[in-house]
């Protein structure tokens, strides 16, 4: 499965030293839909700085830059991507889906087909798929968890079936530094407190990801993204799985994220 038409938006405080991961991030997104359009939302001006980003996606087709400079906090750029996806959701109806990311985020195609998926099989229960941010320890090779602290007790967590062999799990700590929004999803969202920075718990960098995560939660749970597992062989679905490419937490010790190796994320 494929999208049929997806609006990206990619935040990037600029950093010569990430452009590495932005152009990854941004090079897989032809792979994600049969029509796609790129805004990178970023907190330079200056022709000269948008120019060597430019030079970064050589040979990327459908990408705009614009600028977002931030009044009072640089955290405030990640919000600076909610402009586009309203308008991009009133004026271009023939868009399906509208995803953002910060600029560090690898999805896949796989990733794609698994949410798409999953938001089939969830879409009569006010759920959707969530997915599992993951990175790399350099020193022992091994890919943990990067924003869940701790193993999770299958039993203890609010949950899905789908099949006897496959599940939908609640995780009590839902961040995916993402989300992904079909039309449906997107009305509910503009209609919803959740597109106000005020809205929430979380850091407001963090709040610019959890679109309509916390929005009408369903008894029992505590968000409405959930994360495919698959009860047969013991393991989260791959398709959830998207790379957090610096690693940085995982391989910093006075981390407490990037910890729990994904192998020993859900315990039986």
């Amino acid at each position: 499965m494929i999208i049929e038409k997806l609006v990206v938006a990619i935040t990037f405080h600029y950093d010569e030293a990430r452009f590495g991961y932005l152009k990854n991030v941004c090079l897989q997104i032809p792979f994600l839909a049969f029509d796609y359009k790129i805004f990178i939302v970023t907190n330079v001006e200056q022709a000269i700085f948008q120019n060597k980003i430019r030079e970064q996606l050589e040979g990327l087709a459908n990408y705009e830059i614009i600028a977002y400079p931030t009044m009072g906090h640089p955290y405030f750029l990640t919000w600076g991507h909610f402009s586009i996806f309203k308008q991009y959701f009133l004026s271009e109806r023939s868009y399906s889906h509208f995803m953002y990311l910060e600029d560090d985020i690898k999805l896949t195609s796989k990733n794609i087909n698994y949410w798409l998926r999953g938001r089939y099989e969830l879409l009569d229960t006010g759920f959707y798929p969530s997915f599992v941010r993951y990175e790399v320890n350099s020193a022992v090779k091994i890919s943990v968890a990067t924003d869940i602290t701790k193993p999770l007790k299958l039993q203890k967590l609010s949950k899905l079936y789908i099949t006897s062999e496959y599940v939908f799990l609640n995780s009590p700590q839902p961040y995916q530094g993402m989300y992904l929004m079909d039309r449906i999803m997107m009305s509910e969202f503009l209609s919803s407190a959740a597109q106000s920075p005020d809205f929430g718990s979380w850091g407001i960098r963090e709040k610019a990801t959890q679109g309509i995560s916390f929005v009408n939660v369903p008894k029992l749970f505590n968000s409405r993204n959930l994360i495919g597992y698959n009860l047969t062989k013991k393991a989260i679905d791959s398709g959830a799985l998207i790379e957090h490419l610096p690693g940085n937490y995982a391989n910093n010790s006075n981390s407490s994220f990037g910890k729990v190796p994904l192998e020993n994320l859900i315990e039986f």
